[in-house]
């Protein structure tokens, strides 16, 4: 985890995602992370082509290219939540590579009982 935030995130290669709501991110989220609830992705979000080009994807005639996409890192609240899981699915249902893809399991739960930084409010 921290060697994905120095390798990926800090080299521009990764993003850590947050897969929560904005009202749940704003309680506490890792610094460095960018928030993407999972249902930003759902295949009925009229943003979702957007969101996948932001991502590194390549679109041409609404067919995806992710060759150049980021590695995403995404977690949630941890072991009590899906949200991670949800934007995983939607990912993957968009044709990211799964290779790209990792996932925090402990989430904010096992983050913050480490004692790690924590932000709070909107960002």
């Amino acid at each position: 985890m921290l060697d994905f935030l120095v390798s990926q995130v800090a080299t521009g290669r990764g993003l850590m995602v947050d897969a929560r709501a904005p009202a749940e991110r704003a309680k506490g989220f890792i610094p460095g992370t960018v928030s993407l609830p999972h249902n930003t992705l759902a295949p009925d979000n009229a943003y979702r082509k957007d969101i996948l080009l932001a991502l590194g994807g390549r679109s041409y005639e609404d067919v995806f290219n992710f060759s150049d996409a980021r590695i995403l890192l995404i977690y949630d609240n941890g072991p009590s939540s899906d949200d991670a899981g949800r934007l995983v699915t939607n990912l993957l249902a968009a044709g990211y590579p799964p290779e790209m893809i990792r996932y925090y399991r402990g989430g904010m739960q096992v983050w913050s009982v480490l004692g790690f930084s924590i932000e709070t409010g909107q960002s």
